[in-house]
């Protein structure tokens, strides 16, 4: 992965793509590994798989911290009753 990172700051966008897709398959829950696979996607011009590149677990994450929330505020509505 570091030599993706280092691939992307030194503006080698393919070698990038390329260095951080091992990167990821290597390591499909590496958050960080996608971000920086997303960025490289980013400064090559490609914003479709930019987009595309989310780590999988983000979703899920996410998901669970809306039910929290979500769960938190009807905690709060029965104190405040």
């Amino acid at each position: 992965m570091a030599l993706g990172i280092a691939m992307r700051r030194l503006a080698a966008h393919e070698a990038a793509v390329e260095s951080l897709s091992r990167a990821v398959a290597l390591a499909p829950k590496n958050a960080q590994a996608w971000f920086n696979l997303g960025l490289a996607y980013r400064a090559s011009g490609n914003s479709a798989r930019c987009a595309r590149a989310r780590y999988p677990g983000a979703t899920r994450r996410s998901a669970r911290a809306r039910l929290r929330s979500e769960s938190e505020k009807s905690t709060a509505g029965e104190i405040n009753q």
